[in-house]
């Protein structure tokens, strides 16, 4: 079974949506202590949760800077590869850009 087979089955599926985050944690494991879990893929979207714990938080406990860019990463480019072909295309981030409008107290969700 391939990946794209797994995300299809995914977005009707908690067993399959559970594999997909295990396989993602292993192939990005940069991203594991961070504990991002996506919770929602459709045709049209991605949710991903950032969970508001010491992980992931900064000097005053709040969500910090970088963990939010990294959901938004995270989220936009999940999104992307679910629609290219990721044996055809390799994504290189050329730039980020965040507004923080306000500090993140509570869990985070990302919706692309």
């Amino acid at each position: 079974m391939n990946y794209q087979d797994i995300v299809r089955k995914a977005q009707h599926s908690t067993f399959y949506l559970w594999l997909l985050n295990r396989m993602i944690n292993h192939m990005v494991p940069f991203n594991k202590p961070h504990g991002l879990k996506l919770s929602k893929i459709t045709e049209s979207g991605v949710e991903t949760i950032l969970p508001y714990k010491k992980a992931n938080w900064n000097h005053i406990k709040g969500l910090h800077a970088a963990s939010l860019a990294t959901i938004s990463e995270f989220t936009t480019g999940l999104f992307i590869l679910f629609k290219l072909d990721p044996t055809q295309y390799r994504l290189i981030m050329k730039n980020l850009s965040v507004n923080y409008l306000y500090q993140g107290k509570t869990s985070a969700k990302a919706s692309f």
